[in-house]
């Protein structure tokens, strides 16, 4: 059997242009104005960090995320592209494993991008994981909901990541198999593929 974990953002689908625009607007009312560059090198990676940095409270943070959120189910989620190089396989284990909240995509996957969210047997995000990427702990519950089903020896898992964090993370958790972490094996069958 093969296994794949796919991260979400710039992974499965493309969002920069759709989180440009919603963090544009959301962050407007706090005088903030920037282009899609700036965003991309300064906000994209670590939104949270960026504001902080600004001297943001956490609530004001909370509230502009939640904007950010409510603008791309309403107004900007046209702007999501599926990667068309990402090809899904019913006759695989799909899982979601991603910095981004899975309770946000769920609710575009159930409404709003073109990608059929029946392939996906769980989705794990960062709500549901305290610690995010670049530490492994996102794959780590991942593994541990299928590990009961994981021939070491046969199966094969498949790591889908497009940032240095997520193959940080992803090569953070093979090294703690291979470390015999909680009673895990070291996998012999693995690919972590840079998208």
């Amino acid at each position: 059997m093969i296994y794949n974990f796919y991260d979400w953002d710039n992974t499965l689908v493309f969002t920069n242009k759709a989180l440009y625009f919603a963090y544009l607007k959301a962050l407007e009312p706090y005088g903030f104005d920037f282009s899609y560059t700036y965003f991309m090198d300064a906000i994209y990676n670590d939104s949270t960090a960026f504001m902080k940095g600004k001297g943001l409270s956490e609530e004001d943070i909370k509230k502009i995320k939640a904007t950010k959120e409510r603008l791309i189910e309403t107004k900007y989620f046209n702007l999501i592209e599926k990667n068309e190089n990402i090809v899904l396989n019913r006759n695989e284990f799909n899982a979601i494993v991603t910095n981004t909240s899975a309770a946000f995509v769920r609710s575009l996957l159930k409404s709003k991008v073109a990608i059929d969210h029946t392939y996906f047997s769980f989705l794990l995000g960062s709500d549901m994981v305290m610690v995010r990427k670049p530490y492994p702990n996102l794959y780590i519950e991942a593994f541990k909901k299928i590990a009961v089903d994981f021939d070491y020896e046969k199966d094969t898992l498949k790591i889908y990541e497009d940032s240095l964090e997520g193959i940080e993370a992803a090569t953070k958790f093979l090294r703690e198999l291979k470390n015999g972490y909680n009673g895990f094996k070291e996998i012999k069958n693995w690919k972590l593929i840079h998208v």
